[in-house]
Parts: structure tokens; sequence; C-alpha cells
């Protein structure tokens, strides 16, 4: 890494640095360099950029050019694009009429608007955030996730304040005793939501994925279910119901990640539920960790549930390796099941060895009356689709009058509800 030129302000000189990675998707500027070689701002180029000098009146560069205070080499970025400006009420982004636009939260604008600490900004695509800076430096500017396109912009900025402002609640499915009918359990099941409506969670994990979010934002929706759960301000059913809760596959490399389950196997929620973790389809075939993690989480408590069982690279040999305390057959074995005669030797095969392996097996995705018949017939003691019971709130499920809920309730916090 070395310095092009320097700039000089006042009795300063900042050197204007081109970082040139060998690698084409490096952790810090993953997206952000698209193929080996090609430049980039270093982290510290960025924090350079709205260090608060003397005299107060200042100007940054913005552009694809060489000769611009901070340079962004890619193809969708003009070539004069923009610039920050250091007036008296603080700095602001000017866009000098860009071609593809400057953004400041998601918002494309016209001219030129404040910059604040938490904003982000996007030169066309490409995305920064608002820092605080260190002692004496001001705010500066960390890269964060860039978008696929224009019209992505404000959605991906959504995804952003939603992990970082936490605008996540909690939903839970009822898990049917298929005989009875009775609820067996719950599974929880994580929401997030915008200013502008929900948010799809596959691709909220994809931007926090890249933002190095994922752990913390799988975490967060465990805590908001388990604070929902220990509230009990909503919840009436009986104690000793089974409370399934997810994982993401990523956790596994987090070494916090057990101690995290060992707390729950601890927490208040065993004086009312069962707990039970769901293991993510594309862990069962690494048989070995498996059984690891299995003995650990019941030993502290907490059973352990395949999901998704049936798709992807769920093999039987690990079934019999490594059983788990719930077999959840994925949708797909079950859509069509009453018609379908190579699935039903399939499920009804699967259901007697676990019932010899001691697991309970759970139909997922139950929808019409004759697949909840078809999964009795074939042994299959519990289900959860929507046909039993679709995703609500707790205080939907049990008939909860919205102005009693407490204060610290997400829904009331995230003002999805109106007391």
């Amino acid at each position: 890494m070395a310095a092009d030129r320097q700039v000089r302000h006042g009795q300063r000189r900042y050197a204007v640095v081109r970082a040139v990675y060998r690698d084409p998707r490096p952790r810090r500027f993953r997206g952000d360099v698209e193929a080996a070689g090609r430049r980039a701002i270093s982290p510290a180029g960025w924090r350079r950029l709205l260090r608060r000098r003397r005299p107060r009146q200042q100007r940054r560069e913005v552009r694809r050019r060489p000769e611009s205070d901070l340079e962004l080499a890619q193809g969708d970025v003009s070539g004069q694009h923009a610039e920050f400006r250091h007036e008296d009420s603080g700095w602001i982004v000017v866009d000098h009429q860009s071609r593809n636009g400057t953004f400041v939260n998601g918002q494309r604008i016209a001219d030129r608007a404040p910059v604040r600490v938490g904003d982000v900004i996007h030169f066309a695509t490409h995305g920064y955030e608002v820092v605080p800076g260190g002692a004496n430096s001001g705010e500066s500017m960390d890269p964060t996730v860039h978008a696929e396109s224009i019209s992505d912009v404000q959605g991906l900025v959504d995804l952003l304040h939603v992990i970082k402002d936490q605008r996540t609640f909690p939903h839970f499915q009822p898990i049917v005793d298929l005989q009875s009918g009775n609820v067996a359990g719950y599974e929880a099941l994580g929401r997030a939501a915008t200013l502008r409506g929900s948010v799809e969670l596959s691709k909220l994990f994809r931007v926090a994925e890249q933002t190095h979010d994922d752990l913390a934002l799988s975490g967060r929706f465990r805590e908001s279910a388990r604070a929902c759960t220990e509230c009990r301000h909503c919840w009436t059913c009986p104690d000793g119901v089974t409370l399934f809760l997810n994982i993401h596959p990523s956790e596994i490399r987090d070494p916090a990640f057990m101690t995290t389950l060992e707390d729950l196997g601890r927490s208040e929620l065993t004086r009312w539920y069962r707990l039970a973790v769901e293991l993510p389809e594309k862990w069962v075939s690494k048989t070995d960790q498996i059984r690891e993690l299995s003995a650990k989480l019941r030993g502290a408590g907490i059973a352990v549930a395949y999901d998704d069982f049936g798709v992807g690279q769920s093999r039987l040999p690990d079934l019999m390796t490594a059983p788990p305390d719930f077999l959840k057959l994925d949708r797909q074995l079950i859509t069509g099941l009453p018609h379908n005669r190579v699935a039903q030797d399939l499920v009804r095969a699967l259901a007697s060895a676990c019932a010899d392996l001691g697991a309970t097996v759970l139909a997922e995705g139950i929808e019409l009356e004759e697949e909840r018949t078809a999964c009795l017939d074939m042994g299959i003691p519990l289900g959860q689709g929507f046909l039993l019971g679709r995703p609500e709130p707790a205080y939907a499920l049990f008939d909860t009058p919205v102005d009693t809920l407490v204060d610290s309730c997400p829904f009331v916090k995230l003002n999805l509800v109106t007391r």
C-alpha cells in the first residue's frame, strides 16, 4: 500500500492511498472489490474523509478519477460524483448531478443533505456508514454492504437499520398432537420490520452475513423469543409444552455458541417449557460434530431436533448414528403425500425407524386435512402447518388485549400495535 500523492490542508498533509488487494473478496471489503487487483479506498482513507480541521470550510471530493481526494474506481460512479463539505452546521454531502445518484439512508438526494453518525451513504451502489471517529477526529466512514442495483439501495438500507436498530420480534407457530388436536409445543420464528413493512428474512440474513452480524441477528431472534416467553403476560398454555428454538448454520463456529445455549438451559424458561433446539438440515450430515453437540445440549437439559429432514444433505446413516429427540420432516415430503406412493413408503419407513430410535416424528407444512389424516395413518404423532395454526404473536395466540401489553413488549416499542 503506497501513498500516491499528498493533500495539504493547513499545516497538515494527508496521504491519498490506493490499496491493492490480492484477495478478490477480502473480509473487510467483501462485495467492494470485484476482481483481484481492483483499487479500493483503504479504511484509514475513509476515516480521513470527514475529519474536522480548521479552517471550517472543508471539501472532500468523491470521484472515479485518480485526482480526487477519495477515489472509487467502480464503473457506476461518475467522474465527478459528489463531495463532502463542512459548514457551520456540520458536514453535508453534495451530489454533482451524478448519473447513478448519491443516497443518504436510501433516499436519493436532489442536491445536498446533512450527514450524521449512523447515516448510510451510497455513491451509486457502493455503501458506507458514518461512524464515530476517535478523539478529536470527528466522524469517519466505514465500508458497508453494497447494493446489487440502484433500485435495491432503499431496501438494503432498510435491512441495515433493522439489524442496527434491533427491529426484531417473535412469532410462534403451534405444534399439534395430530390424534387429539391439543397443542404440544410452539416453534419460535424470528420476524423483522422496517418503517415501511415486513422484511424477507432470507434477504435480511444475506445482508447480515456481509456485515458480519449474522451471529448477532440469530441470537437476537432467540433472545426476543426468550424475553416474550419469560414475560408470561400473554402466555396461558399449560406448563410442559415444548418450545422449539432455531439457530443459524454459522453459529456452530462461534466459541460462545454453546455457552449461550447452556444459559438457556439454566434460564427461567425451563420452569414452564421443555426446550428443543432445531439443528439446520445442512448440519445433519456432519455426524461427528452433531454427536458432540447433541451430547452437550442434552447435558444442558435441551432436546435436539433435526429440521427439514428429507431434503438436501440429510442422510439415513446420520439419523441412525446420532438420533435426535425430534425429527421434523420437510414439507416437500408432506405436500401431496396422500397421492404419492413413493413418499408414503419413505415416510412410513422413517416413522418406524424413529420409533425404534426413540425419536418423535413431526410433519411440517400440513395444509390440508387429507395430509393430516395421511400422517396419522403412517404413525406420525405431531404436525405443524397452516391447517393447524399460522405463526402469530403471543398476544394473538392467547387472545390478550393489546391495550394490556407492557411497555417492554417489542410490538409496543416498534409501534406494531395501537394500545
